[in-house]
């Protein structure tokens, strides 16, 4: 009882192996899917760049002042991942999240 407001959003480290409940984790990373967006002729990151993805789920994002987007939390599953800025556009196909998370890395707009 004294531990219920730090175990707030604690959880069990892979819970189907059946443990007990005696060790709780904070801050376990979910599954992703990341990258870093750069302009490959201004040799520089891209900023505001919009990332849609789409199929076992769906959202939308823009990369950060590094250049960097992430969908976390997302289901395990199948996604397309479309990047858009300044009027050039890439997608990835079947970025599966089945086995791991997904790092595009470094993605060259062009």
């Amino acid at each position: 009882a004294d531990l219920k407001e730090d175990l707030k959003g604690a959880v069990l480290l892979k819970p189907e192996l059946g443990g007990s409940p005696r060790v709780y984790y904070k801050n376990i990373p979910k599954t992703f899917i990341g990258g870093t967006v750069y302009d490959p002729e201004k040799k520089e990151i891209v900023e505001g760049a919009t990332i849609i993805l789409s199929g076992d789920g769906s959202a939308t994002t823009q990369t950060n002042g590094w250049g960097d987007f992430w969908f976390e939390g997302i289901e395990e599953g199948s996604y397309q991942v479309e990047i858009k800025a300044n009027g050039k556009t890439k997608v990835f196909e079947g970025v599966s999240t089945k086995e791991n998370s997904a790092n595009l890395g470094d993605i060259a707009l062009v």
